[in-house]
């Protein structure tokens, strides 16, 4: 037992409580969690990186917000947005501000459909594993 990793050992206990189908999904839903956090992370650090601190503040506050947000509050913003994008809503009430931060948008745009084209094929295969080859409720 001692020479089994313990995400082993974690996924063992995990799958012996919880059904597979909800296992699964749940490991989607984790991992897409993951990556709009990261591509938030991103594009905010390529906000950070490509405009001054004055404009920052003013596109803060052009959202509501205190000129010196905290962080969650930045990064709720940045997570609206990131979703916005992932699920082609796009709103228009966030956007990229200058160059940096439209060619982040475009690369973060293609990233978008991919894990959501991803996360639905995950989900059809789910489906299809779950409830077998019926064709009918």
């Amino acid at each position: 037992l001692s020479n089994i990793p313990l995400t082993a050992r974690i996924m063992n206990i995990g799958m012996r409580f919880v059904p597979e189908c909800v296992w699964a999904m749940s490991k989607l839903i984790f991992s897409l969690a993951f990556v709009v956090h990261s591509c938030s992370c991103i594009f905010w650090l390529t906000k950070e990186a490509s405009t001054s601190q004055e404009e920052i503040s003013d596109f803060i506050e052009g959202y509501g917000l205190e000129r010196d947000a905290p962080v969650l509050q930045r990064y709720a913003l940045s997570i609206y947005y990131i979703n916005t994008i992932f699920t082609t809503v796009g709103f228009g009430d966030v956007g990229p501000q200058n160059e940096a931060e439209r060619f982040v948008t475009i690369f973060l745009m293609y990233v978008g459909v991919i894990v959501f084209g991803l996360l639905l094929s995950g989900i059809g295969y789910r489906k299809h594993a779950f409830c077998g080859k019926r064709t009918h409720l």
